[in-house]
């Protein structure tokens, strides 16, 4: 199905994507074979309408460290690395958040102050170059209660950082978009 919704207007299936990529997470590690091969083959419907070319270079990679569960770590380790060496010169659209931000979501979880930090630096990063703040408005509710979390790391780099990355999002996203004042205040 996903496979000819590519063929549609990108918008609509980018408005789409926030909730596809989780279900393909869910169903990418199924028993049966022609599922596993569907969701791959998904994935690579939705890598292939991503605009940014840095994106689109590295959205294998994204697309494993999504689907691999066995080398989950070392990939994502690896993506991360990617998405901080690499110079933007186009903006993010939605299908290429849909790839990356489920891996910045699954490193601000992870027990290493390393995979922290460099998921909440990459907030920080991929958030400017959003063209239409809206694209990452579904991703919120998932990245934001993480990168809350890791204020309160024992480690001060991980702290410093995600406090880095609040300051970027308060001050390139619409104060109504994320309500940051309001759920800093009560958290603090």
């Amino acid at each position: 199905m996903l496979a000819s919704m590519t063929s549609c207007a990108r918008e609509r299936l980018g408005a789409c994507l926030p909730q596809v990529v989780p279900a393909l997470c869910n169903v990418i590690n199924d028993e049966h074979v022609k599922v596993k091969e569907a969701a791959r083959e998904a994935f690579n419907k939705i890598a292939d309408i991503i605009k940014s070319p840095e994106l689109r270079a590295i959205a294998p990679e994204l697309i494993s460290a999504l689907t691999d569960g066995a080398q989950y770590e070392h990939i994502t380790r690896d993506v991360l690395d990617k998405l901080l060496g690499t110079s933007f010169a186009t903006h993010v659209d939605a299908p290429s958040l849909s790839l990356v931000c489920p891996v910045i979501q699954r490193a601000l979880k992870e027990r290493s102050a390393e995979m922290k930090r460099k998921g909440a630096q990459i907030v920080g990063s991929m958030v400017m170059l959003i063209k239409d703040p809206k694209d990452i408005q579904p991703y919120l509710p998932l990245l934001l209660p993480q990168l809350k979390l890791t204020l309160v790391d024992p480690i001060p780099d991980v702290r410093a950082t995600s406090a880095k990355a609040f300051g970027i999002l308060a001050q390139v996203l619409p104060e109504d978009m994320l309500g940051l004042a309001s759920r800093i205040s009560t958290f603090i």
